[in-house]
């Protein structure tokens, strides 16, 4: 899943069945965990000479296929396919 923020910095998430997660920013890896039902991903990036912080949150649907996330950036919210 590929996401663009309002300011054309692209945030990327891949999720695995074995329960890795990844995002990346721009390209770029800047987080990534393994978890069971989903995590909370929090990262600070560089976006025109100012630091930004994001926060990604990956839960799993309750019949266990398929995951939703909520995408946050300066503590507001940017996306979600809740």
């Amino acid at each position: 899943m590929i996401i663009t923020t309002q300011n054309n910095n692209t945030i990327e998430i891949e999720n695995s069945l074995t329960g890795k997660e990844t995002i990346k920013h721009n390209g770029k890896e800047v987080s990534s965990k393994r978890t069971m039902m989903g995590g909370i991903h929090i990262f600070k990036v560089n976006e025109d000479n100012e630091e930004v912080q994001y926060e990604v949150d990956i839960k799993s649907r309750w019949h266990g296929f398929g995951h939703y996330v909520t995408i946050r950036r300066k503590g507001e919210l940017i996306f979600s396919n809740k």
